[in-house]
């Protein structure tokens, strides 16, 4: 809890892992220009209701080499209004690269979309699906398995498959 709230900023990191996620209030945008994470690249979750369905959530889910020139687009963007919140996921050790965040935002989607527990806003997915070698590919899937722990425990559960019995498939 960055400053104190748990409304506010907020970080989560796995301890021998190199993800950080960091969930930025739309509110506080304008005050996040000295914060290293938001200069790296990685992708990002817009997440904000779904006005059309009470209870929803609805998500855009992006990347970008600089995620903050992403997220000051979006806050212009009338399109993209619905959200109130972001939850940003980089690499502390700054190796993540564009052809990363790449992958990482067509899985995202996919599992997103997959998992039918919000509104997916975007579009469609990236054309090539973020193609990697192999060895970049394997990194990634557990990148996106770190991201799943940390977004659960922020209390996003938008790519958890629902089971019959409600309850997530993991």
């Amino acid at each position: 809890l960055v400053d104190g709230t748990a409304s506010g900023l907020r970080t989560a990191e796995l301890g021998l892992s190199t993800i950080k996620a960091v969930v930025v209030p739309r509110a506080s945008l304008p005050n996040l220009t000295k914060r290293p994470e938001l200069g790296k690249t990685g992708v990002y979750v817009l997440i904000g209701p779904d006005t059309t369905i009470p209870g929803r959530r609805k998500i855009y889910i992006g990347e970008g080499d600089a995620i903050l020139t992403r997220l000051t687009a979006h806050n212009r963007d009338t399109d993209k209004d619905f959200w109130d919140e972001a939850v940003i996921l980089v690499s502390k050790d700054e190796n993540l690269t564009k052809g990363h965040a790449r992958f990482l935002e067509a899985r995202l989607i996919l599992m997103a979309t997959a998992a039918k527990r919000c509104t997916v806003e975007n579009g469609t997915a990236p054309s090539d699906h973020g193609r990697l070698p192999e060895a970049d590919e394997a990194e990634m899937r557990e990148f996106i398995e770190q991201a799943r722990l940390l977004l659960g425990t922020l209390g996003y559960d938008i790519f958890e498959p629902v089971t019959a019995l409600g309850s997530t498939g993991r």
